[in-house]
């Protein structure tokens, strides 16, 4: 199977429902970023490339539909640019969580990238719960 394009990328992710993030420094950043959040609350992200060619590494692409993309198989990812439906993932079958259990984006990816938590933990997590745990890690006590 061809590798996508940087436009087939972005492509998908507009017919599959993700939202375009933008840098909180304030800066034009490198790539488009995207995350999508599935309805028993897990967060996706990827990142696209500005430029015009396509993912030269196939190691990378492999990457990006499995993890980033959160595909089974690639033939997901073409079929969503041929019929425009999103695709049908696991954990998008569960509700939501509460918005009172919603951390902010900021914190929750803090405890994931920072401290090491896994998703599953962090939303688990009470607003005051991610906070104390930021602040013992912050603190040196992780």
């Amino acid at each position: 199977m061809p590798r996508p394009s940087y436009k087939d990328l972005r492509r998908f992710c507009e017919l599959d429902g993700w939202e375009e993030t933008f840098s909180a420094r304030g800066k034009t950043p490198d790539h488009h970023r995207y995350k999508k959040v599935l309805r028993n609350g897990e967060i996706l992200r990827t990142k696209v490339s500005h430029g015009n060619g396509s993912v030269q590494s196939p190691a990378l692409w492999n990457q990006i539909y499995k993890k980033q993309l959160a595909l089974s198989d690639e033939q997901e990812f073409w079929d969503v640019l041929k019929t425009g439906e999103p695709v049908a993932r696991r954990g998008d079958e569960e509700p939501a969580p509460p918005p009172a259990k919603t951390l902010p984006e900021d914190l929750a990816w803090a405890l994931i990238a920072r401290v090491g938590l896994s998703e599953a933990e962090v939303l688990g997590m009470t607003r005051e719960e991610a906070i104390e745990r930021m602040r013992r890690h912050w603190a040196g006590g992780s």
